[in-house]
């Protein structure tokens, strides 16, 4: 679906590049998109133009996080970035809060702000700067206190609000900023 709705944009993107190059001579130029690997891999437009014209920006080929996650669920990848919380409060048998709000996760975007790690039954509904509130569909809460494990919506809105992150590989885990996290990816 995704791809579909991009389409005639990459192609309007295309014909503009092809444009400027007439009109102003400019070579060498680069277009950087995004919104979406497949989107961008699946336009002849952008392919047409050659290696090294066109380029998708990394955060959509190779940092997953929830917003790509119904694209590519089957294909085993694992999230770019976790956030780490606990449960702040339970006031219900199928509602909770937990320790993260805007100030700790990016809220860009429509739709939840994160889901939780193994968790398809419980779904992100409000976010205050102090709290993300979650309902339980199927199921009951967790108690509080106990640890989270947020998925990101917006793995590029999270990492921006974090000068530092720990860099898990394999089990080593070691201390970097979000921006050599980033490049180690």
């Amino acid at each position: 679906m995704r791809s579909t709705k991009l389409q005639p944009w990459y192609t309007r993107l295309v014909a503009l590049y092809r444009r400027i190059q007439e009109e102003v001579g400019f070579e060498g130029a680069e277009i950087i998109t995004s919104g979406g690997f497949q989107a961008a891999l699946e336009c002849t437009e952008l392919a047409e133009l050659g290696v090294g014209v066109h380029n998708v920006a990394p955060d959509t080929s190779i940092l997953h996080d929830m917003s790509s996650w119904p694209q590519y669920a089957d294909a085993g990848f694992t999230p770019a970035a976790l956030v780490c919380t606990r449960v702040a409060s339970k006031p219900g048998d199928n509602v909770f809060a937990v320790d993260v709000g805007s100030k700790g996760i990016g809220t860009d975007g429509k739709g939840p702000v994160a889901g939780i790690v193994g968790s398809q039954q419980m779904k992100a509904y409000k976010c205050t700067e102090e709290r993300l509130i979650f309902h339980v569909l199927d199921g009951k809460a967790p108690d509080s206190g106990s640890l989270q494990y947020l998925i990101p919506r917006s793995i590029s809105g999270t990492t921006n609000l974090y000068d530092y992150a720990l860099l898990v590989e394999g089990n080593e885990v070691s201390l970097g900023t979000c921006s050599r996290v980033l490049r180690a990816l």
